[in-house]
């Protein structure tokens, strides 16, 4: 009888150790869960500030651009007027 007493007890235990067992496991998932959404969101904090550098840095660099090309042309233009002035000085020696 003892025994039947022990079997009859044992399926009682087994399914609220299975219970604790998955409550266990889905508390540790949900704290990896936790985790991953923390360095997700980290990951997404770094890569905004990424791009908001990035468009700083090539709104620097067309603004740069823009200055050479400008400075290029008024070399250009230098250039032509010097080259002017040069040929109105030879005239003007009869050279």
């Amino acid at each position: 009888m003892t025994s039947l007493t022990v079997s009859a007890s044992a399926p009682a235990r087994l399914p609220r150790d299975e219970l604790l067992r998955g409550s266990a496991s889905l508390q540790h998932t949900a704290a990896r869960l936790q985790d991953a959404q923390r360095s997700a969101h980290a990951a997404e904090c770094a890569g905004a500030d990424i791009l908001a550098a990035l468009a700083a840095q090539r709104a620097q660099l067309v603004r740069t651009q823009n200055t050479v090309a400008e400075a290029h042309a008024e070399v250009q233009q230098s250039s032509t007027i010097l080259n002017r002035m040069g040929r109105w000085y030879n005239r003007a020696l009869g050279l």
